[in-house]
């Protein structure tokens, strides 16, 4: 499944099998990225339609009961998340370089 992505700019365009959703009232992007990618992935999922296409359609959505904390706790959370994910790239790209070190040096070694 496609992870929800927050777009934080107007009158962007997309294309492709895109479900746009807007809240009633005001609503931190990034929080509400997160909480539909992670806490509703299943029931999200649960609702698509297809075996080898498989597609997710407003109409299977638009019941789909959605709780949400104040907006300033909602910045709090994503705030603290998206320091976790830097967190976790940064650390996928030390080991990264540490793992091409390590073929470098058991390349020198058997040569």
């Amino acid at each position: 499944m496609a992870n929800v992505t927050a777009i934080n700019h107007d009158n962007v365009l997309l294309g492709g099998d895109i479900i746009v959703m807007r809240a009633k009232e005001k609503l931190n992007n990034i929080f509400f990225a997160y909480y539909l990618s992670n806490y509703k992935k299943y029931e999200i999922a649960s609702r698509a339609q297809g075996i080898t296409i498989v597609h997710l359609y407003f109409n299977t959505i638009k019941d789909l009961y959605i709780d949400f904390p104040l907006e300033k706790e909602q910045t709090k959370i994503a705030d603290f998340l998206s320091s976790i994910d830097s967190k976790i790239e940064k650390v996928a790209t030390q080991l990264q370089h540490t793992q091409q070190f390590k073929k470098g040096l058991l390349q020198q070694l058997f040569v």
